[in-house]
């Protein structure tokens, strides 16, 4: 599955793109796209890498139920604070380079 982003405010399902995909990617890349808000993402229980770089989200929102999330980028936008990311277990690099 590989999932890229296209809109600000929109729903992903990632099974349904994997559907439509051989690949075993399982990355959704959302980076340089304009976002103001993390969309809500469906169908998404495989996804290990999530990619936000480069748009201006200001709130960390909809990945606290990514349990098998082990990358996740928000490097330059507008973040202002962190929070709700304990639940992420699997977790292990959260990029957080030029936010507020």
């Amino acid at each position: 599955m590989y999932v890229v982003c296209f809109a600000a405010v929109f729903t992903v399902d990632a099974a349904a793109a994997a559907a439509d995909d051989d690949d075993d990617d399982d990355s959704v890349l959302c980076g340089r796209r304009g976002l103001t808000a993390c969309p809500t993402l469906e169908s998404e229980d495989q996804l290990r890498l999530l990619n936000f770089q480069h748009n201006a989200i200001r709130v960390i929102e909809n990945v606290d139920h990514l349990r098998r999330l082990i990358f996740l980028d928000f490097y330059d936008n507008q973040l202002e604070q962190i929070d709700g990311l304990l639940s992420l277990r699997s977790l292990r690099v959260l990029m957080l380079g030029k936010n507020r």
